[in-house]
């Protein structure tokens, strides 16, 4: 499970989704999301262990909303 961790820490550097802090940028990821929603509708993304799981644009507001205020950003 660590080499996973450490392919996607090295995979989020390389996508420019982490602060300079290492922490993730939910902004950054939050803003994709919504480009991608916009253009396509829902946003279905593999999960691994749990498969296909499907986000429309109110879901990634509130993981986003929740993210956030669990960071104590907002």
């Amino acid at each position: 499970m660590f080499c996973l961790y450490l392919i996607f820490a090295e995979l989020a550097k390389k996508l420019e989704l982490v602060d300079d802090a290492g922490y993730i940028d939910i902004d950054k990821i939050k803003t994709a999301f919504d480009a991608a929603a916009d253009k396509t509708g829902a946003v279905v993304q593999n999960i691994p262990l749990l498969g296909p799981v499907t986000f429309s644009k109110d879901d990634i507001q509130k993981l986003y909303t929740h993210i956030g205020k669990a960071a104590g950003m907002m």
